[in-house]
């Protein structure tokens, strides 16, 4: 089912600050359009979590400004904080309740329309469990679960924080391969993830370095390539040594300059680039000293 007002969200200059000076965010500029599925990804100490709050709201950046739809996202927050979905790492659910009698509890709760908690299993395709007590479903049904509680309000934009944690391989695909259905029904939807084998299936990946730091954003694709990396912990490894070079290297190449999720990146990609991804070609040998 696709979502009401659906709107791109952008990020000019993001600081989060600890009150000892401590920056967790470092300037952060994005622009996300609606209907794509974004993973904000990185090594321990990259400020995912505090990302993904600040765009979503959920605790405002220190300095800078988030837009939604054209809308100052803080100033507005109370106003269109409907269309924000948010799932916490720490979800938690009533495991004793059968799963159709808690949505239609938080249904209630929130107003929901009428009708809607059964177009949410459907969605999710959970419908055939909704007797079963949450309790004893499996991992990933539990997670769908958890998006099934924001879903119930018909969010256009929805955010969630490691929600494929402690799930074996399969269970993780599949939940990720839901959050790409929902991304192609017209929502915003962006995840941090450490489940770097289904990042195929997203249509940006946001790589963060320690300190909160703009290292790389666009296709998974073109993450290897630039980071001259042969697999995805190579990449963390790299941003754990030499992050402040990976990130100053970045901010200052072309490909960041002539970037779609660059907002002050000009309006017209040149041919050849899409969202960062190296020309035909072109293979990325970007080596930190």
């Amino acid at each position: 089912m696709e979502v009401d007002e659906p709107g791109d969200l952008v990020a000019h200059g993001l600081v989060v600050e600890l009150p000892n000076g401590r920056r967790l965010l470092e300037s952060i500029d994005l622009h996300l359009g609606q209907g794509r599925l974004t993973a904000i990804v990185g090594p321990s100490g990259s400020g995912k979590s505090t990302l993904l709050n600040a765009l979503a709201g959920i605790r405002p950046a220190t300095a800078g400004a988030v837009h939604y739809d054209g809308r100052d996202l803080y100033a507005a927050f109370e106003r269109v904080r409907h269309r924000i979905g948010h799932v916490p790492q720490d979800e938690v659910l009533h495991l004793q309740l059968p799963l159709g009698r808690a949505l239609r509890y938080t249904a209630s709760l929130r107003d929901a329309a009428p009708g809607r908690v059964d177009e949410v299993l459907g969605e999710l395709g959970l419908r055939e469990r909704a007797h079963v007590t949450i309790g004893r479903l499996s991992g990933g049904q539990q997670q769908r679960a958890s998006v099934g509680l924001e879903l119930l309000t018909r969010p256009t934009m929805l955010f969630l924080d490691e929600p494929t944690a402690g799930l074996d391989p399969g269970y993780e695909r599949a939940v990720m391969r839901t959050l790409r259905e929902l991304a192609d029904g017209g929502r915003t939807v962006l995840v941090v993830t450490h489940a770097v084998a289904s990042l195929d299936i997203c249509d940006t990946v946001v790589f963060l370095a320690p300190g909160g730091r703009l290292a790389y954003v666009g296709p998974p694709a073109g993450a290897l390539d630039w980071f001259a990396a042969a697999d995805y912990p190579e990449v963390f490894i790299e941003l754990e040594q030499r992050g402040d070079e990976w990130s100053a290297r970045w901010l200052g190449s072309v490909l960041w300059a002539e970037n779609p999720a660059n907002p002050g990146a000009a309006a017209d990609t040149p041919a050849g680039l899409d969202g960062g991804t190296p020309r035909a070609g072109q293979r990325v040998r970007v080596h930190a000293p």
